[in-house]
């Protein structure tokens, strides 16, 4: 009884190690899934909240809109939370049908600034990001 024992643990733990993935192998070749695909035409918003980032801020969205998703299929939304320096100014300084900037006059915290970035925006995807 123990050598069943023993002999049922030794196969239970060379099939998990070699004897499924070759399983798996094998099936994938006997019925190949083919990989449809689509087009990229799902409109997607990135989202990211600032404060006083004037020196970060421009690489920044110019690294995000350099993406080699479809122009126009991607917008950016940038919400200045109460940036006393010229964050805004730099943010309103890239074409607006392309990022579109929330400048909020005082100091609300990143999750208010989220959640009124999402509000405003149309994309099917959203991605947040930091600066």
């Amino acid at each position: 009884m123990a050598e069943l024992i023993l002999v049922l643990s030794a196969f239970g733990i060379v099939f998990t190690y070699a004897g499924y993935p070759l399983l798996i192998a094998a099936l994938a070749r006997l019925r190949p899934r083919p990989v449809r695909r689509a087009e990229q035409d799902a409109e997607t918003t990135l989202v990211m909240v600032a404060f006083n980032e004037e020196k970060r801020i421009g690489e920044k969205i110019r690294n995000c809109l350099a993406q080699t998703y479809p122009p126009g299929r991607l917008r950016l939304i940038v919400a200045s939370d109460g940036s006393d320096d010229g964050t805004a100014a730099i943010i309103g300084g890239f074409p607006a049908d392309r990022v579109e900037l929330l400048a909020f006059a005082e100091r609300r915290g990143k999750a208010a600034c989220l959640n009124d970035a999402v509000a405003s925006s149309t994309g099917e995807f959203l991605v947040f990001c930091d600066v």
